[in-house]
């Protein structure tokens, strides 16, 4: 039980204690006024991006391709069903 204890106290000091301040505000300012003298962005996120608009046409291509294949499968189908009325 004396775990127990160590933790209660360490519960009780870290609801008393602040966090110290920390202003980050000029680094980031420097670092976007930086990206708009360049004239580019700095984007690591970049080839996924490109990824997913590949994989989004890629998708659009399938679907388009199943409903192409649904008609023509199911055309004979329909004939066989015209046929019995």
């Amino acid at each position: 039980m004396n775990e127990l204890r160590i933790l209660q106290n360490l519960r009780d000091r870290a609801r008393n204690d602040e966090a110290p301040p920390v202003d980050v505000t000029a680094r980031v300012m420097a670092r976007v006024r930086a990206q708009e003298v360049n004239g580019r962005e700095l984007s690591i996120l970049r080839p996924l991006e490109w990824l997913t608009a590949f994989s989004s046409a890629a998708a659009v291509a399938a679907g388009f391709l199943m409903v192409i294949g649904f008609q023509e499968w199911a055309d004979p189908l329909i004939v066989f069903f015209l046929d019995i009325q």
